[in-house]
This record gives C-alpha cells, structure tokens and sequence, in this order.
C-alpha cells in the first residue's frame, strides 16, 4: 500500500494529515517498539497510538498516529512532514502479513502468530539511524545501550518539532518532550573519548564515529536486496553479523536477519518452539531453519509475546564505564 489516502495540508504552515484504512488488526506499540532505531527519548508508544520522531533528508519531523475504527490516521509536523506520511505504510508495515506464512507449520506457532496478529514488520528506511544504537548494544545489555543512546540524544541531538494538532490527533492534553537524534555529522566530529562518558568504551566509540563519517555512503545502500546490504555491512571492520541483522531489520524490515550472538534469544527460541530450557545458536538456526526467509520474523514473533526460557544464571551486571 502506498501513497497517501486522505491527505491534507494547511497553506503556509508544516503540518500534513493523512489517512489509511486499514484490512486486520495493528498494534503500533508491538510493531514499533521492535524498532530500536526509534528507541527514547524519540518515541512514545501505545498499543492503538504513538508519536514517533525522525530526521531524514528534508528535515526533523514528529509523526502522531492513532488507531480509529479501522483506520491509521497521522499528523506529522516539521520540516520533514511530507516525507514522514510518505513513509507511513512502510514504516508500520501496512502491506506486512505474517499470519498465512506459519499456519501449516506447528501449532505452536500458529497460535503465536494468532494471538499477534496485529504486529507487523516495518522499516524506517533509515540504515545509518539503525546502525548507531546497533554498535551501542553490542557486549552490553539492552538497559546500557538504551541509556547511553538516550544520553546522546539529549546533549547532541534536537528538540522534536511539537504542534497542538499532535495532541488533538492522539487524545492526549500533555505529551512528552520527545528529541531528534543527533546527525550523522554531529556523531562524526566526536572523539572516541568523548563518547567514554556516555558509558561507551574505545572500540564501540571508534566504530560509532567511523560509521558516522560513512553515513552518506551506508545510507546509499538501502535500494539494495537486505541481504546483500547485510553483506556489504559487514566488510566494515568492527560491524559482525547481530549488528548488520539489527540494522536491516529496523532499516528495511528484512524478515530473514536472524540474530546470533544474542545471550538469552537462543532458549527463548528453543524454548517457545521446542520446549527446550537450553540451546545455543547453531541449535537456534537448526528450529529456525524451515522457516527460511523468515527466521527474523519468528524470532521478532517470539520476543514480541514475552515468552521467556527458565533462567538460572546469576544476571549480568553492568559495567560502570563511564566512571572508570
């Protein structure tokens, strides 16, 4: 689905509207909450709303969407508004099915895929927005990546454009303050020890500022097949196969970018799909295998039901680099 049905916009100012109907359920926060280059202080997310915050090629932009009767309406403002509702369908996946795909495979699946029939898979179509928090979450936990993304954007990003017509379209009387995230050229002029503050270590900084310094050229690759770009990605030094998988699932929404590396994904697969407390990524690979083409989406399906192995490892516990 594409273009935009319904769209509106005021003469003079930077606010456009537009409208989708829409063919089954969705769940903006399960569907956009798995969009970690979205990650706070840059969205806030509802299961039937969210406000989502960009900056592509035109411009910074906020995007409001809200779910009425069987319809996805949004309001963007900012610089960039026009192309924000441009990317709506994609963005949310309007166009995404998942449920046909796993209903003659086990039942167990099935009935996960029934019970999150409104999770899509979408795509921000911005590579190298997806890549920055990919190299921050690598050999740390979720927690440490989030603050550290979070503190960037707070000293080296933007305030998110803001209009009234945001808080009408969602229902709300006060919404979030919400940031733009910093540029790639912003990110580029750092110093890999400047970063050492924001809880990031020298190998993770040199690579984030390096791909910084690429973006313009990372960002070229988006009109590739995914797994090509998955390809080209990783033939930069420092970027394995779990950073290029994150970056093409958020970017592009590529449904086979199978995460490996990851502590606790394995047992949960093994777990939801076999029943099995334990398992390690080859055994991972060996249940996602019949589902080739669209092991991410299992995976992403997996997660997004809080299906959890039994745990008995003591838990990981953060390292404080920023005061070391």
């Amino acid at each position: 689905m594409s273009g935009r049905p319904g769209a509106s916009r005021r003469p003079g100012d930077s606010v456009e509207r537009a409208a989708w109907p829409l063919d089954r359920a969705m769940d903006l926060q399960a569907t956009l909450g798995r969009l970690r280059g979205g990650s706070a202080p840059t969205r806030w997310l509802r299961a039937d709303r969210a406000l989502w915050v960009g900056s592509r090629r035109s411009g910074p932009a906020t995007l409001g969407l809200r779910i009425v009767d069987d319809s996805v309406l949004a309001v963007a403002v900012g610089d960039g508004a026009a192309e924000a509702l441009d990317n709506v369908p994609t963005l949310i996946g309007l166009d995404d099915h998942h449920r046909q795909l796993f209903e003659v495979h086990p039942p167990a699946l099935a009935r996960l895929a029934r019970r999150r029939t409104g999770f899509r898979m979408g795509a921000t179509g911005d590579l190298s927005g997806a890549l920055f928090p990919a190299v921050l979450g690598q050999r740390v936990t979720a927690g440490e990546a989030h603050g550290s993304w979070t503190a960037l954007c707070r000293d080296l990003g933007e305030g998110a454009p803001n209009d009234p017509s945001l808080n009408v379209l969602l229902g709300e009387a006060e919404l979030p303050t919400l940031l733009v995230p910093p540029q790639p050229r912003v990110l580029a002029r750092l110093a890999a020890h400047e970063l050492h503050r924001y809880g990031v270590d020298r190998s993770r900084g040199d690579l984030l500022v390096g791909l910084a310094r690429r973006a313009a050229t990372i960002d070229a690759l988006v009109t590739l097949p995914p797994a090509d770009v998955r390809r080209r990605l990783m033939t930069l030094p420092g970027v394995g196969p779990w950073t290029a998988s994150i970056a093409t699932r958020v970017a592009l929404g590529d449904p086979d970018a199978v995460l490996i590396g990851d502590l606790h994904l394995p047992s949960t697969v093994a777990w939801a799909l076999a029943r099995e407390e334990r398992a390690d990524d080859d055994r991972m690979l060996e249940l996602l295998a019949p589902y080739a083409g669209n092991r991410a989406r299992v995976q992403q399906l997996i997660k997004s039901t809080r299906i959890r192995a039994p745990r008995r490892a003591s838990r990981y516990k953060p390292l404080p680099i920023a005061s070391m």
